[in-house]
C-alpha cells in the first residue's frame, strides 16, 4: 500500500495541462506581466528597454544601483562572446550605451563569458558563465 502512494505521488504534476507549460509563462500575456504598449510620451520603444542592431543581446540581469539601475548583459558580436554593462537614470529614459564589463582572458573561459548576474556590495560581484563552470569577478 505505501509502495502503490509513493507512485502515485511521484507522478503528480508530471504530466501538465493539456494547455501545455508555456501558457503560464509571465511573457505569455496570461500572467501578471503585460508587455508595455507603445508610448510616444518615452524615448524607449515598448517592449524594448535595450536594442542594438549590431550586437545580439542576451541573458540580461539588473540591479537597482541608488537612484538608477545597472544592467549588464551578454553581448555575441563577431564570433566573441563577453560581458557588456550599461546604466539608466530612468528606465523610461532608457539605457546608455554598452560597455565592456568583462572579456574572456582566462585559459579556463574557453574563449567566451556569458550569463552575468550581479550583487551589488563593496566590492560588486559578478558571477558568468565560462567554459563549462561558474566564474566570479570583483570591481570596486
Amino acid at each position: 500500500m505505501i509502495a502503490l502512494i509513493a507512485i502515485a505521488l511521484s507522478g503528480c504534476g508530471a504530466t501538465g495541462d493539456a494547455g501545455g507549460g508555456a501558457s503560464h509563462l509571465p511573457v505569455s500575456g496570461s500572467g501578471p506581466f503585460r508587455p508595455l504598449p507603445d508610448d510616444p510620451n518615452i524615448p524607449i520603444s515598448a517592449p524594448f528597454v535595450l536594442t542594438d542592431p549590431a550586437h545580439d543581446l542576451d541573458e540580461p540581469t539588473v540591479v537597482v544601483w541608488g537612484d538608477q539601475l545597472a544592467l549588464w548583459v551578454t553581448v555575441h558580436e563577431n564570433g566573441t562572446t563577453d560581458i557588456q554593462h550599461a546604466d539608466a537614470l530612468e528606465l523610461t529614459q532608457g539605457f546608455g550605451a554598452l560597455l565592456p564589463a568583462l572579456q574572456a582572458d582566462q585559459p579556463w573561459e574557453a574563449g567566451g563569458v556569458s550569463g552575468p548576474s550581479v550583487i551589488w556590495d563593496t566590492p560588486w560581484v559578478l558571477f558568468y558563465s565560462a567554459g563549462g563552470a561558474i566564474g566570479w569577478s570583483t570591481a570596486a
